[in-house]
């Protein structure tokens, strides 16, 4: 294929993407201004707009905004309202007119606070330590991350706790506080696998976990944490992929693993080339001159010379520090010492450069770390408070339910003792009328010392003739009405057990519902009816 036609088919490939994104872009239009559809639907139009286009048109997609704001107080929906305005804040971000976003996300805020949504108002003050973030005000925006990262934590929002503290750990990491980062990233990725993020979101924090590690000259672990992320990732995310594979290269290339290291330098170039990333390209190539030294001193130091154009103009400084020190060891070893101190002295110059940085950051990192504490402090603080306060509930909860069964067990020995009350003045009442029945029919027969039961009389009443362990039974009761079943048993020369089936026997007979003193009753009913005439 020429270049003419390379250039026809580059050509028509663009006019159909712009074609596309044209239609694309009108279509929705057409929707959101169409007064007739459904609320939702057009909101939903002006919700793809966004996502479409807010990188790749952000003042089309700002005009779009403006509308959808005045839709949702048109509508009165206080929810959309808040959306639009909070878009208004990320796209005037982008753009880099940081007062302006900032009074988009305070009117935001204010919405989040009546609706009374403390989440809503949580993703407000993250954004607002994003434009802290983005002003070099990194403990400013540790602050506002903090403030809302409490929040997402009480609403047991995992995402958005997973994305703050990804936020904290990567601000720690830029200024050097390795070990508040790393803290950071693993407490991100245990909130994050609580919730459904995405996996790219996974992997570039096992990313920064590597990167710490390596920092630290751990490569072992830094090339475990890599690979973790190459596992977790798609294989179409090539955009992370290429860096995971340009920083296992760097670290087999450490591990003195040579045919490794070119290996996973090669897949870095070919995917930086793929996306057309110079960047990207020219630090694989960087670090596959780096690998052909380690085999071939002249072939590798050829084709480091063949970058340094193109790393002069680099605005890495880190890139340039590795390459000049590179080079430097190179021409030493191969005795060519006036490019060596040329070389020495680039090194010097951003080394000094990469230092005064990293001295920069010193205030920065300490404030950092005294905050850290400081929020620790707070959270000790607040636990023991806590935990004094459950405490102190506990205790009342503990006293109220003491006091609950005491009126309980009060009560129930009052409805006792009444209940013993009322059965013993009904066992003395039924006493008394045996007692007074008895002193009637002596009365009446005065030859007769004693009360006598009339069998036949009982026998007819019950409909049923009593047989003689039941009718020995009831005249050893008309003897002593509140005898124990052993003194009725010895008496009538039966067992304990034939005693008791005996006056079962009877209480059914003669209808004894008693609960208590059913002998006294069931001696009481026998009385009665023998008197009846």
């Amino acid at each position: 294929m020429n270049k003419l036609s390379l250039f026809v088919v580059l050509f028509l490939s663009v006019y159909a993407k712009q074609t596309y994104a044209d239609s694309k872009s009108d279509s929705l239009k057409l929707i959101w201004q169409n007064e007739e559809l459904l609320d939702s639907t057009r909101f939903q139009a002006l919700d793809d707009y966004y996502d479409l286009y807010a990188f790749a048109m952000p003042d089309s997609v700002l005009s779009s905004l403006n509308f959808y704001y005045d839709l949702a107080r048109e509508k009165k929906s206080e929810r959309q309202i808040y959306r639009a305005l909070l878009r208004k804040g990320n796209i005037y971000r982008n753009q880099n007119k940081k007062e302006i976003a900032i009074i988009n996300y305070k009117l935001a805020r204010s919405v989040a606070k009546s609706l009374n949504n403390s989440q809503l108002e949580a993703i407000i003050i993250g954004n607002l330590g994003n434009i802290h973030l983005d002003k070099q005000e990194y403990l400013e925006a540790i602050k506002f991350y903090n403030e809302a990262k409490d929040v997402f934590v009480k609403e047991n929002d995992f995402k958005g706790e997973g994305r703050i503290l990804n936020g904290i750990g990567a601000i720690n990491l830029k200024i050097g506080n390795y070990e508040l980062a790393l803290s950071h990233f693993n407490k991100s990725l245990v909130a994050y696998n609580k919730s459904d993020v995405s996996p790219h979101h996974l992997a570039t924090i096992s990313m920064n976990i590597g990167l710490i590690h390596f920092y630290s000259d751990s490569f072992s672990k830094a090339e475990d944490a890599f690979n973790d992320a190459i596992k977790i990732l798609d294989p179409n995310d090539i955009f992370f992929l290429k860096d995971c594979y340009l920083m296992l290269g760097t670290i087999k290339l450490e591990l003195s693993d040579i045919e490794s290291a070119d290996w996973f330098a090669t897949k870095s170039l070919e995917l930086n080339n793929e996306l057309d990333i110079g960047a990207g390209i020219l630090s694989s190539k960087v670090l596959k001159g780096m690998i052909l030294y380690e085999t071939n001193k002249e072939k590798g130091t050829l084709k480091l010379e063949g970058l340094s154009n193109q790393v002069s103009k680099s605005s890495n400084f880190e890139l340039k520090q590795l390459f000049y020190e590179f080079l430097y060891d190179a021409y030493k070893y191969h005795e060519k010492w006036e490019l060596s101190l040329k070389m020495h002295e680039l090194l010097l110059a951003y080394t000094d450069s990469i230092e005064q940085r990293k001295n920069s950051f010193k205030v920065v990192r300490e404030a950092i770390k005294n905050e850290y504490k400081a929020k620790l402090y707070e959270n000790q603080l607040k636990y023991e408070n806590e935990k004094s306060e459950l405490k102190i509930k506990q205790v009342k909860r503990t006293s109220l339910v003491a006091v609950f069964f005491v009126i309980i067990i009060s009560l129930l020995l009052f409805f006792i003792i009444l209940r013993i009350k009322k059965n013993t003045q009904r066992r003395n009442i039924l006493l008394e009328e045996i007692k007074s029945l008895k002193n009637q029919k002596i009365n009446v027969v005065s030859e007769h010392n004693q009360l006598e039961l009339n069998k036949e009389k009982i026998d007819k009443c019950i409909n049923r003739v009593l047989n003689e362990t039941d009718w020995s039974v009831l005249q050893i009761l008309l003897e002593n009405p509140t005898a124990m079943n052993k003194e009725i048993a010895e008496k009538a020369n039966l067992s304990i057990d034939g005693v008791g089936s005996s006056l079962r026997r009877m209480y059914e007979y003669f209808k004894i519902h008693e609960t208590k003193y059913k002998k006294i009753a069931l001696l009481h009913n026998a009385i009665k009816i023998s008197e009846l005439k």
